[in-house]
């Protein structure tokens, strides 16, 4: 299925790197989708803590990996071969207090796209809890580790100019018995065309003609620097259910607000 975009701004939302109420925070929107005409929204930043919280918002590079997905670029190792999209934006305001329990407003706005070449480029907006940041640095320091994950919410933004297509096609589908008992789904999800796609994964017991579901996977996207990412995921079929689930369908589905493809089914394959 090709979709096809005409001058268009999206702020598509990543998975966050650790759950929004340990964050301190949980933002308005996960997927905001701007037409040519429209050029800012307003994303809400809710406090979830007990405390005010000051938040800090900039803008971060992630390249993604067919493999391990995104990875943070240090600004030192940028080589800039993505189009990056900070020139394009801006955020107002970079830093502001929230009481607990209310919301504070930060606006999004376009700028300087006129003369842009066509193409899709990319920034994530970087929000951050400063008392929840500075608790986490400090136990860094102390303990002498590593976090696995970062305390703040990542939202990438995307600004689409000109003509544009994208298609997805899932292929190499295959189950895979796990050491100590279970299965896992092995797959590779294909991108065509010159801008990203994103969607949502749906893994159906095949029955006859009965149908169950048993594993949603949302958000799943692959960027235009990448052709393809390798994927797999753990499937935990109910013993009740095994003899009825040895033929599977994956469903990679767009979200109903996806303006082109609107919910439509973009790419399935099954395996036995």
């Amino acid at each position: 299925m090709i979709a096809r975009w005409a001058a268009i701004i999206a702020i598509i939302s990543a998975p966050v790197f650790q759950a929004a109420t340990a964050n301190a925070m949980d933002v308005s929107h996960r997927r905001i989708i701007f037409e040519a005409e429209k050029k800012s929204e307003t994303l809400l930043i809710k406090n979830t803590s007990n405390e005010d919280q000051t938040y800090s918002l900039g803008w971060q590079h992630y390249k993604m990996r067919e493999v391990k997905g995104l990875e943070r670029i240090e600004p030192e190792k940028d080589t800039k071969e993505i189009p990056w999209a900070d020139s394009m934006l801006t955020v107002e305001p970079e830093r502001l207090t929230v009481k607990p329990g209310e919301q504070g407003e930060v606006r999004l706005t376009v700028k300087n796209i006129e003369t842009a070449a066509q193409g899709e480029y990319r920034t994530h907006l970087w929000v951050r809890a400063e008392r929840v940041a500075a608790a986490a640095d400090a136990e860094v320091k102390e303990k002498g580790t590593r976090l696995s994950m970062f305390p703040a919410i990542s939202l990438p933004v995307f600004i689409r100019i000109g003509e544009m297509t994208a298609a997805a096609e899932i292929a190499d589908l295959n189950r895979v018995l796990k050491e100590g008992g279970g299965e896992k789904l092995e797959m590779t999800l294909k991108r065509q065309g010159n801008s990203s796609v994103f969607g949502d994964f749906e893994f159906i017991c095949l029955d006859g003609e009965k149908e169950t579901m048993v594993k949603q996977v949302g958000g799943i996207a692959v960027y235009p620097e990448v052709s393809q990412r390798k994927l797999s995921f753990a499937l935990n079929v109910p013993e009740t259910m095994k003899d009825a689930c040895k033929s599977l369908r994956v469903d990679y589905k767009s979200r109903p607000d996806d303006r082109f493809f609107k919910g439509a089914l973009i790419s399935s394959a099954k395996v036995e």
